[in-house]
């Protein structure tokens, strides 16, 4: 699998170093980078690699030198992650547009736990209601918000909205002003 990782057949890959398989700028940085403690107690590391067509991936590398029979022998075990790593590109690009989306919308609006806590609030929430994310992060929604009268109604809501997922209904909350 390894040898077909780096675009190598296993004969091939007999007598290769690190230094065959990473880009000639970073091999030339190599022995910096594996420090003695590395080379001992081990590491796991994401790296990048050089196939036998010169592509440049990235990877994750595993590491540790054990003792069989009275040598030293270096174990290594190595994973390709190119396809983690778009993945962390597209949440990344997803959470931007999320928070922009967020911050920006005309509607008050918060997001919470799956035990209501709210975990942020944007800024036409605090323009409404007058608090701000320092008062509201980590209290629940019913933490002071809901009308005594309404609390039954609201328990009756949450609960169908816990069985049944998403749930939209219009509902009277208090502001900070107590209005």
């Amino acid at each position: 699998a390894g040898a077909k990782m780096f675009g190598y057949n296993k004969k091939d890959m007999i007598g290769l170093t690190i230094a065959d398989r990473v880009p000639e700028e970073f091999a030339k940085k190599l022995p910096k980078v594996i420090s003695k403690k590395e080379a001992t107690q081990g590491f796991f590391v994401p790296r990048i690699s050089k196939k036998k067509d010169g592509t440049i991936f990235p990877i994750e590398i595993a590491t540790k030198i054990i003792n069989i029979r009275g040598k030293p022998r270096l174990i290594t075990c190595i994973r390709d992650i190119t396809k983690r790593k778009k993945a962390e590109k597209k949440l990344k690009k997803a959470r931007k547009m999320f928070a922009s989306l967020f911050s920006s919308s005309p509607e008050a609006a918060l997001y919470h736990d799956k035990e209501g806590r709210i975990i942020n609030i944007n800024p036409r929430f605090t323009e409404l209601f007058g608090y701000t994310p320092e008062e509201m992060i980590g209290k629940k929604i019913d933490e002071g918000m809901i009308y005594p009268a309404n609390k039954i109604k609201e328990g009756k809501i949450l609960t169908q909205k816990a069985f049944n997922g998403f749930s939209d209904y219009e509902t009277i909350r208090k502001k900070k002003d107590g209005t």
